[in-house]
């Protein structure tokens, strides 16, 4: 009976301690999940040398202490099929290093057995790697990380990856490897591909050679709170200090300086989706551009309904003497695609364009873009020099409240250009405030103020409906009269034609420094509801010359009142012209108006509810057909 009641005591004590887990294995973290079935747990401390790859198989962990240093062999690495628990500290962080300082060993990888299984790294170095931290679909936490001078990639993310990284900073990536290297694939900070989405907050990454952060392959995620400086050097890819292609994933309160291209956003997959959103984004001294969009298929221009988004973007420097090498840069801001949403961008003191589009369509809308001191000063070509420079914009983008101050060339410049706009303002650019060719805008709400050459200037263009302009004190740096009127149009229209107006409705010219208004071998144009005040002893105010246009054709003045005070030349002088005039109100001190029809082969004219003043206050040539239509 004795021996029974014994063996059933021992058999309550064995029962006992059956799941009960030693304090050697509990974490130090409350908040870390606990393996609810059997493991083998293995400690580190101290120093720990591996002359070969080490495995932490699915079901065991691996717990390094703080302080302990790690010497690997060259092509080793440290496998993570269970959990990884580095338990550094500020003070005693972990050292992940070569036995040799001269070979490289290989890093961590979190294998996709791993995930789930809690897997943490806190206050851990990494130095002397091909690859510091490789992640393939799991999703470790990565807290303090400092990965030193790895040659290919810091941390690189693949197999829906998601991690959750807490100040991740990188040094030097792909400095001991450049010239050597016989891959593109080097030199890269953080690589979030093949469809990863980590949540990343706190990232610095200093001196890579070809990526501070590369993202592509349906990838996702969050990024804030990073600072990239000096990227640069790469010669088989693109250096950029954030590049992101076919993916979705935000960035907010990032900051780029000194590297070659600040941002890179490019469309290559024609069935995936390119749409990153920018929030609080700095791009600072860019060598090159400073964010470039584009779809990389320049065949395919199809409207796409978003290729990135930016809230709060600031660009600034780009090409100037903080850059690498100053003088390079060709735009702070291109974008060569459409899709792209931009409010609230700020683009100062660069070298080179300050925001150059190509090849936008109406899925492109600008809310809010400030330019200032930007463009080529001294350029040849003088659209080096705009502060805006739109070519082949497709009917029809939207640009609201833009302003541009201190252009070195023409303030906007329109090529080739259909878009609608409302509330522009520019002044101080060294040639033309708004410059439009061969362009089709709509615009309400303009002012254009000190500029070095006419305030706006339409050549070649056909469909053009500017709204409330107001032209004031431009033309101080014209050497001739037509560069230094407020409002110059010159073959625009040369053919008659149905819905293909010019059209100026409600606009102001004052003491523009040549004049308000010349036109030059243009019909179809309407001037409607002007008002113009010249400079003392300047004048006309308003002059039409179409001697040298060979099609018949009209202009169209709809109530304009002009004031001018110079006697010795007439307020109105339009020369081989026919003209619609309803609502002419001259002032002023001057000798009224000089009006030569086309001839006999002409258009029927008409002058109407106007009030001419001056000595010979209307003086009339060659019109073959002339009626008062009121």
């Amino acid at each position: 009976m004795s021996g029974k009641v014994c063996l059933l005591i021992a058999l309550f004590l064995t029962a006992s301690w059956i799941g009960v887990l030693q304090p050697s294995e509990l974490d130090s973290e409350e908040a870390e999940s606990i393996f609810v079935h059997s493991r083998a747990v293995t400690t580190w401390s101290g120093t720990v040398q591996l002359s070969s790859s080490y495995t932490v198989a699915s079901g065991d962990e691996l717990r390094i202490l703080s302080g302990t240093t790690i010497e690997m062999s060259q092509g080793a690495r440290l496998n993570v099929d269970g959990r990884l628990s580095v338990l550094g500290t500020d003070v005693a962080p972990v050292l992940l290093t070569s036995g040799i300082s001269t070979q490289s060993h290989e890093g961590l990888q979190f294998n996709t057995s791993s995930n789930g299984f809690g897997s943490v790294i806190r206050n851990l170095t990494i130095q002397n790697a091909d690859y510091g931290a490789t992640i393939y679909g799991s999703n470790p936490l990565l807290d303090n990380l400092t990965i030193l001078d790895p040659d290919y990639v810091g941390v690189d993310l693949f197999n829906s990856a998601t991690p959750t990284i807490v100040n991740l900073h990188i040094d030097e990536a792909g400095q001991d490897l450049h010239g050597f290297a016989n891959t593109w694939r080097y030199g890269l900070g953080l690589s979030i591909g093949a469809g990863s989405a980590p949540v990343v907050t706190g990232l610095r990454v200093n001196d890579a050679i070809t990526r501070g952060i590369n993202v592509w392959g349906g990838s996702g995620g969050l990024i804030r709170d990073t600072h990239i400086h000096n990227v640069t050097l790469a010669t088989q890819a693109i250096s950029a200090g954030v590049w992101v292609e076919d993916s979705i994933l935000l960035f907010q309160n990032l900051t780029v300086n000194r590297s070659d291209h600040g941002l890179y956003v490019r469309h290559i997959t024609e069935t995936g989706v390119t749409r990153p959103t920018f929030r609080d984004t700095t791009i600072e001294n860019s060598m090159y551009v400073g964010v470039f969009i584009e779809r990389y298929n320049h065949s395919l221009y199809a409207n796409i309904p978003m290729n990135a988004q930016f809230e709060d973007l600031t660009i600034r420097g780009t090409g100037g003497p903080n850059a690498k090498a100053p003088g390079l840069c060709t735009a702070a801001l291109n974008i060569n695609t459409s899709g792209v949403y931009i409010e609230n961008a700020l683009i100062e003191d660069n070298d080179c364009i300050g925001f150059r589009g190509y090849m936008m369509g109406p899925s492109t809308t600008v809310r809010g873009l400030t330019v200032n001191g930007s463009g080529e000063v001294g350029a040849a070509d003088p659209n080096l020099g705009s502060g805006i420079y739109l070519r082949s914009v497709n009917w029809a983008p939207t640009f609201d409240d833009i302003s541009v101050s201190g252009a070195a060339a023409n303030g906007i410049h329109l090529r080739k250009a259909s878009l609608r706009g409302t509330n522009w303002s520019v002044d101080n650019s060294s040639s033309i405030g708004l410059y439009i060719r061969e362009s089709h805008p709509e615009v309400d709400g303009i002012i254009v103020e000190d500029n070095g050459l006419n305030g706006v200037h339409i050549f070649d263009a056909n469909n053009v409906l500017l709204e409330n302009v107001v032209s004031a004190r431009n033309g101080a740096s014209a050497t001739g009269v037509a560069d230094g009127v407020g409002y110059l149009y010159e073959e625009s229209n040369t053919l008659t034609a149905e819905t293909k107006d010019v059209t100026c409705r409600t606009c102001t010219s004052i003491d523009d420094a040549q004049g308000g208004v010349m036109l030059s071998s243009s019909i179809d144009v309407v001037l409607e509801n002007h008002t113009i005040v010249t400079p003392t002893g300047i004048g006309p105010a308003l002059r039409v010359d179409n001697s040298a246009i060979t099609r018949t054709g009209v202009v169209t003045i709809r109530s304009m009142a002009i004031h001018q005070e110079e006697a010795s030349t007439h307020a109105v002088s339009i020369g081989s012209s026919d003209a619609r005039i309803n609502g002419l109100n001259l002032q002023g001190n001057h000798s009224g108006m000089f009006w030569t029809g086309s001839g006999a082969s002409g258009l029927p004219s008409s002058l109407a509810s106007s009030t001419l003043t001056g000595p010979n206050c209307l003086s009339l040539t060659a019109h073959s057909e002339l009626s008062d239509d009121s």
